[in-house]
């Protein structure tokens, strides 16, 4: 089919086009800042009390329902969509029975009254929306199965979200409830509104029709107003010809019209009427009657029926007249009497009581005022396939639709030239390869990959193709729709799509509900007639007569309308569509949008397939499933943007861009793209912390308290944070391999050689945390810490001699543990964490004093000359918090190094105590081993990158200075013991999350390091407590187990005895340390500490700190 029109946007606009464009901008901003002001406040009157949804049917109902619920939902940074204050109903038709736009108001009406205990008056007093949202949207199908309203735009809402066609008319008449007041504003939920809230006054007593004047072409499928010179309504007039607008006063002096928008307002003095034509209670306890929509035999036009009964022009005789019309299916079922045109009072009634029900609504409506108010804004109908992808792709000649020529929320991979609108879709590239969209092409709500092609003018919709590529013909529709696989033969109306074109609706059996889910392929012509009848000559299937696609695959009409009557044998109502378990399987049936004949296979695989109709779809649809995979293309989207974020280095957390789903699916879509993610490019030791952020950002979706699979989730847990700190280690593993051990050869042993080794514990006056993996690889850290020996001895030890047996002993005093090894299993030739040797091991095998993979241990210490016996020793109790794990590592690493006869720096040794700390997996930072190796007050900082290069500045202090710290320092141990390695997680878990607080703290970190090594150097003794104290408080605020009950009651018992405290390291336990105002002070709080320790049941202990000024000292002997 040729174009009428080159797939290209329509010439630049006019001056008046483009201010106009201008305007419409102003108001979109105009009435978001008004939805926002709305949310924010919720306070009544500021927004809607009610708002009300109608749906054909009970299935539509619960598609809807599952809308609104997301919206009500308060999660994630933005909150919920509505105002808290805001209650929402959905009311569908009744079973069985078309009630029509003005029944389904008055059966508004009556729900409202019935959910929510409200009287007459309370109903009058409320602000109430009512969207007519019912309907099978059989002209835009790709919609139907959830509703027109919920058809998506390429516009975003105020948080950041697609917007939908609901969306858009929520916001824009967000700010209306404080300006109409109380009443009922009732709204068409099948146009795209667009209006500045801004403009619209007060309205007058009665019912008001929100109306525009636009060009009198545009009102021939709507219905217009003929008013008088007070804006009072006289006639309204339903899809008449221009000609007949004239004749009848509608048109003004330039030819344009008042639109009928669908927008009435009814004041509560009207609104009553309603409610009581509704049979609404007066009182709430009292028990309604039978309201006139629940009496009339047939439906109730808002329009037709109500606003004639209104309009003060309406002859009662006609409005009440004899003559029969038709009713709306016959009408619909003659050609020649579709788009009859004259007036709302123009067709009469047939059925019994439908003159009794016009009676009752011109005595209760006429004489009740009507009148118009006028706005500026754009009109846009949305009502077909054509006329949806046109608006999108820049065909559509108004303005309003210039706002959608922009593609939002969509990653590509894809070339993607002007003229083809992607938005809230990913297309990934696949093997390298891509695919390619025509021109005036539109591609939705899917996830498409590889070498796909979609067509000039066609529409893809919530379609999955990943592992198939589609290829798709021009000007097609293509679609999916999840179904729950019941029966295939079902229920007679099932099988053929239902009664009257598919308007009978039934609800799947409850048993249905927990049935596998199958995805139904929708492939069909942007062109086709759903309504036209096959027997007219009017079914349109691809674009063409159905019968050129029958004739062309040699398909017979029995095939598709099995059962079905003549009459009803539509496009709507054939099984054409195929449905798979699989959703990736569009690809499969895309043959069938073809020009060719189908292969035999295909058509086989056709005929024994399991087909729906999409009557049978509208039934059967499952809302979930669309909720699903909206909410799975969301996950890759926002992923992805993570992911681009990582990748740039960017401090965002994944709150601020991955949305709170309500389905399993879109959290699983998140953790395959975060888990399995290369790292983006870069050198290697880069890309391992890129990937370990991405894989706690994985660990913190899990850990939300409104995952909707939360057993599954918490097993998941454990293995991404490990998987994190796996690629730290990683990285620091592939960086640090230029600094590992220069080994020299193979060292020679001989027996009767004894080497010692003693360091000093550290104590962490500021800084700490800055110094750990990953944060110090990124931002560099500063750390100002002293050495210590407690009670007067260097506390940690470790002691190497030569055995002339080729065995290894390794013996710990601290775990009371000892191990002879003649060789080693297979499983310790690898580092195992809960191995008690486990540091022994590895520090071994750094210094070349184990073997290679493969080698036997006793051959290899043979070679080495002799075996080897090794005792270390910390004489501070587990878990002090004062950096003991990395100090016996760089003690013993500088034991070996000197008994192999290769004597390693304090500047090497720092370096590979930290590569030690990875490959263990502890995770801790370079302070600790500075701490030891080097004596006294130092202020260390590196640069961010890897490998860390720690500078170490022992600070200048003279002795009196010295002295003076001494003087006021004050070490105790709580008694409390705390393992490093959870809080080092949790912590440094924050920091690859980029929780905004703790990439805040730790810079605020830094500049207190800085502050106090100036205090120190300057003896400003009440700074620098000053700063030791902001670093206590900076430990808990990064972590609140830092501190415990018990150590924040005696922190504030001896408060008055200190000017500054905390915990060493990590805190949650050990030691905690004092600083004081003089030696005086320091005196009193020892003396008070040691009558804390005296306590029954205290385990607290004092130790006396002095400053070790020399560090980690290494001796030799010969035995």
């Amino acid at each position: 089919m040729s174009w009428s029109v080159p797939w290209a946007c329509q010439g630049e606009l006019s001056m008046g086009d483009r201010q106009l464009l201008q305007r419409l901008r102003v108001a979109m901003e105009a009435n978001a800042a008004a939805y926002r002001r709305a949310v924010q406040t919720s306070a009544p009157g500021d927004c809607w009390d009610y708002l009300v949804l109608t749906a054909a049917n009970e299935k539509q109902a619960q598609g809807y329902r599952q809308e609104l619920a997301l919206r009500h939902r308060e999660v994630g940074p933005t909150g919920a969509f509505f105002p808290a204050i805001q209650k929402s109903l959905v009311v569908p038709d009744p079973p069985g029975k078309r009630a029509g736009s003005g029944g389904a108001t008055l059966g508004v009406m009556r729900a409202l009254a019935a959910e929510f205990a409200l009287g007459r008056q309370d109903l009058c007093r409320a602000r109430i929306l009512l969207i007519h949202s019912g309907g099978a949207s059989q002209r835009l199908p790709a919609y139907s199965p959830l509703g027109k309203i919920f058809a998506p735009l390429p516009l975003l809402r105020p948080d950041g979200q697609i917007s939908t066609l609901f969306d858009h008319l929520y916001i824009t008449l967000a700010g209306l409830p404080e300006r109409l007041g109380p009443g009922m504003l009732v709204v068409a939920g099948d146009v795209f509104l667009l209006l500045d809230h801004r403009h619209v006054s007060a309205p007058g007593d009665g019912v008001t029709a929100l109306t525009m004047r636009v060009e009198a072409e545009m009102g021939l499928g709507h219905g217009v107003f003929v008013t008088d010179s007070r804006h009072r309504i006289r006639r309204t007039l339903q899809k008449v010809s221009v000609q007949e607008m004239k004749q009848r006063g509608a048109t003004d002096a330039h030819g344009r019209v008042l639109i009928d928008t669908g927008l009435l307002f009814f004041d509560p003095a009207s609104t009553a009427v309603l409610a009581e034509l509704a049979a609404c209670p007066a009182q709430p306890s009292r028990r309604p009657g039978q309201g006139l929509h629940e009496t009339c035999p047939g439906p109730i036009d808002l329009y037709e029926d109500m606003t004639a009964a209104l309009a003060s022009a309406t002859d009662r005789a006609s409005y009440l007249g004899k003559e029969a019309r038709k009713k709306p299916e016959a009408r619909s079922q003659n050609p020649q009497a579709r788009g009859r045109k004259g007036d709302a009072t123009g067709y009469w009634p047939l059925v019994t009581g439908c003159c009794s029900m016009r009676r009752r609504l011109w005595n209760a409506l006429h004489g009740i005022p009507f009148r118009v108010m006028e706005l500026e804004g754009q009109f846009l109908h949305l009502g077909t396939t054509r006329q949806f992808r046109d608006a999108m792709v820049g065909q559509n000649p108004s303005p309003a639709a210039e706002l959608f020529q922009h593609n939002v929320l969509t990653h590509s991979a894809w070339p993607l030239a002007d003229g083809r609108r992607i938005y809230h879709s990913v297309l990934l590239a696949r093997d390298g390869k891509t695919g390619t969209i025509g021109p005036g092409a539109v591609v939705e709500h899917s996830i498409l990959a590889g070498e796909a092609s979609i067509g000039a003018g066609s529409v893809v919709s919530q379609v999955l193709a990943v592992n198939r590529p589609v290829r798709l013909g021009n000007n097609l529709l293509l679609f999916q729709v999840p179904v729950r696989d019941a029966t295939r033969e079902g229920t007679k109306a099932r099988r053929h799509g239902g009664t009257k074109g598919g308007t009978r609706q039934e609800q799947l059996p409850t048993a249905c509900r927990h049935l596998p889910t199958v995805y139904v392929h929708v492939i069909c012509g942007v062109h086709d007639d759903f309504k036209g009848r096959y027997g007219d000559g009017q079914c349109v299937y691809l674009n063409r007569d159905i019968d050129e696609f029958l004739a062309r695959h040699g398909i017979s009409p029995r095939e598709l309308w099995a059962d079905v009557p003549g009459d009803q044998r539509t496009l709507w109502t054939a099984r054409l569509f195929v449905g798979t378990r699989d959703r990736d399987a569009a690809g499969t049936i895309a043959w069938m949008g073809d020009s060719a004949c189908a292969s035999p296979r295909q058509l086989a695989a056709w005929r024994k397939a399991p087909r729906w109709s999409m009557a049978m779809l509208l039934e059967q649809a499952d809302p979930v499933a669309l909720i699903e995979h909206r909410e799975v293309v969301s996950a890759y989207l926002q992923t992805s943007a993570l992911l681009d974020a990582i990748a740039g280095g960017l401090d965002r957390p994944a709150e601020s861009y991955i949305g709170h789903y309500t389905t399993p699916a879109a959290y699983a879509a998140c953790l395959d793209l975060l888990a399995n993610w290369s790292g983006a490019a870069g050198d290697e030791a880069q890309s391992a912390l890129r990937r370990a952020r991405a894989a706690w950002a994985a660990v913190t979706l899990l850990q939300r308290p409104d995952h909707p699979d939360p057993a599954t989730a918490r097993r998941q847990v454990e293995d991404l944070m490990s998987s994190a700190f796996a690629h730290i280690a990683q990285a620091s593993e592939v960086a640090h391999a230029s600094i590992e051990i220069d080994r020299g050869g193979a060292a020679r042993l001989r027996p009767g050689l004894a080497v010692e080794a003693a360091s000093p514990v550290r104590l962490d006056l500021c800084g700490g945390w800055s110094d750990t993996p990953p944060y110090c690889y990124e931002r560099g850290g500063h750390v100002v810490n002293v050495a210590i020996d407690l009670d007067g001895v260097a506390p940690v030890r470790a002691a190497v001699k030569t055995i002339r047996e080729p065995k290894l002993v390794l013996h710990s005093h601290d775990l009371g543990k000892q191990v002879v090894l003649t060789r080693l299993a297979p499983q310790e030739r690898h580092v195992q964490v809960h191995d008690p040797f486990a540091l022994h091991k590895v520090a071994l095998r750094m210094a070349g004093l184990l073997p290679e993979e493969g080698q036997d241990l006793a051959a290899h210490l043979r070679r080495l000359g002799a075996g080897l016996s090794i005792s270390t020793e910390c004489r501070v109790p587990k878990g002090s918090g004062l950096g003991t794990s990395s100090i016996l590592g760089a003690t013993l690493l500088g034991a070996l190094q000197a008994l192999a006869g290769r004597p390693a720096t304090p500047q090497q040794l720092i370096e590979q105590t930290l590569l030690l700390e990875q490959r263990l997996s502890t995770g801790g930072g370079w302070q600790d081993q500075v701490g030891g190796i080097v004596g006294g007050v130092k202020s260390t900082t590196t640069a961010p990158g890897l490998p860390q290069r720690p500078n170490v500045e022992a600070l200048d202090l003279t002795d009196e200075q010295y002295a003076a710290i001494e003087q006021r320092l004050v070490v105790y141990y709580s008694g409390q013991q705390r393992l490093a390695r959870d809080i080092l997680r949790r912590v440094m878990g924050s920091w690859l999350a980029r929780e905004p607080s703790v990439v805040l703290l730790l810079e605020e970190l830094k500049k207190s390091a800085a502050a106090l090594r100036s205090a120190l150097l300057k003896s400003q003794w009440t700074i620098a407590a000053r700063q030791i104290g902001r670093y206590w408080q900076i430990k808990k605020e990064l972590f609140s187990g830092s501190t415990t009950p018990t150590i924040d009651v005696l922190l504030l018992e001896l408060r008055e005895d200190y000017l500054a405290a905390g915990l060493a390291g990590a805190g949650g336990g050990g030691f905690a340390y004092f600083f004081c105002r003089d030696a005086r002070q320091a005196a009193r709080l020892r003396a008070r500490l040691v009558e804390v320790s005296s306590r029954p049941g205290s385990m607290g202990t004092l130790y006396e700190a002095r400053i070790n000024r020399r560090g980690l000292v290494v001796t030799t002997r010969t035995a």
